[in-house]
């Protein structure tokens, strides 16, 4: 292994206010390099908050970082080429990343940085993804055959191929591994661009997954399937006009959440849920135009990244020819209270959503929640290079009730 791993990087948080909501906003990396966390893994955190995996770019490759949050200090993961930038993850005790390079899954031991192979295709198939299960004691493992390996969002450099990826209709599977046992099982086979694999939480038994593409060159997106390949449904409709999108399970495992809108005629975007069991689906609240969205892990707050308009994001070709009326625009990171279904602006994010540094999701914000929910992190390319951010919440969420009244302030510090 390459002695650059575990070099330590330190990075300058830079704070500012945000004009419009008064939140505070951490910039966590420096803008001369690329940078980005992984916006699909619940666990790009260690539990406790304190860690952030990410990936930072050098010499045109992108390595795998794990950045002190309190310290701003960053150590080096990987090393050499073919590192899967977008799917990482700490293990359920903190223990070991988890990380995709050169078509094998690995285990970094955070504590010595030896690691250890987990997972490696069949011959004639390429891993694109990974999901977990709460107690690590199940893999699962989204590929695709060699012959279509160059179907992957994370890999493309542009919009341009995404409908004609999707009707190439790519050989995918999905594999299931006892990692106790080691025994392995084809959880469902098809020749359809598959993404996004997800155990149900608290039932590893049952898998979401979704059809990938263009929400109008798909039959139906969402999908949920037994572990032992039994049970595959739908879950849902999907007319020729539905858009239907960043589909997430609710921290209980008793309904999944997606975005859901019509593409034509200007109505509301709506955060929907089903159950699993019943499939009978509900409307939980109105949301902005959300290109992304995550929920907390107690399922209080939704978090989502506006762009004043629902139009999918890969329709976005003229997005860098907008008017920029600051009347119109609605660059925002939101807060949705799920019980109530208000609407708090966190902050602004300003950022371009444009694919020019070389993936399509680079400057994409992708707000996701810290494991310990006390943190909201997006990325924005709206001061240069794609950057890190971060919001603390409880200090946000404390003066947004407070309404600007002096004789109230954050913590116990502000009493000395």
């Amino acid at each position: 292994m390459a002695p650059i791993i575990g070099k330590i990087v330190n990075s300058e948080f830079t704070v500012k206010e945000d004009p419009t909501t008064g939140a505070h906003v951490v910039r966590m990396t420096g803008g001369r390099h690329t940078c980005h966390h992984i916006h699909l893994s619940s666990r790009a955190t260690t539990s406790d908050g304190k860690f952030l995996l990410y990936f930072r770019e050098f010499n045109r490759r992108r390595q795998l970082f794990a950045m002190n949050l309190e310290t701003g200090k960053s150590l080096q993961l990987t090393s050499g080429a073919d590192v899967d930038d977008y799917h990482a993850a700490f293990s359920a005790d903190d223990r070991h990343v988890l990380y995709l390079q050169s078509n094998v899954l690995w285990a970094l031991d955070v504590r010595d940085l030896l690691r250890e192979r987990v997972y490696e295709p069949e011959a004639g198939w390429v891993a694109r993804e990974f999901d977990l299960s709460a107690d690590d004691r199940y893999l699962i493992v989204l590929e695709i055959a060699q012959s279509s390996a160059g179907v992957s969002l994370s890999g493309m450099g542009d919009w341009s191929t995404f409908a004609f990826d999707s009707l190439g209709a790519p050989s995918c599977r999905i594999v299931r591994l006892d990692t106790a046992t080691g025994e392995r099982n084809v959880v469902v086979e098809e020749d359809c661009w598959l993404g996004r694999p997800f155990f149900r939480p608290g039932d590893p038994s049952t898998i979401l997954y979704c059809h990938e593409g263009p929400y109008d060159m798909i039959d139906t997106r969402m999908w949920l399937v037994q572990a032992d390949g039994s049970g595959r449904r739908p879950c849902r409709e999907q007319g020729p006009d539905t858009v239907l999108t960043s589909e997430f399970w609710f921290p209980d495992g008793s309904e999944l959440g997606f975005l859901c809108w019509q593409a034509e005629g200007g109505a509301s975007e709506e955060l929907h849920a089903i159950d699993p069991d019943t499939l009978e689906e509900r409307v939980v609240c109105e949301v902005p135009a959300f290109a992304h969205c995550a929920v907390d892990p107690v399922g209080r707050f939704l978090v989502g990244d506006a762009l004043s308009s629902n139009d999918p994001v890969h329709l976005r070709e003229e997005a860098s020819r907008r008017k920029k009326d600051e009347r119109a625009e609605d660059d925002y990171i939101y807060l949705v209270h799920l019980e109530s279904g208000e609407q708090i602006k966190l902050c602004h994010h300003g950022s371009s959503f444009l694919p020019k540094y070389g993936a399509v999701f680079d400057s994409e914000p992708h707000p996701v929640f810290s494991r310990d929910g006390r943190s909201v992190i997006f990325v924005s390319d709206a001061e240069g290079l794609p950057c890190i951010y971060t919001v603390q919440l409880a200090r946000f969420l404390w003066e947004h009730e407070a309404q600007g009244d002096e004789t109230y302030s954050f913590g116990l510090a502000s009493t000395f």
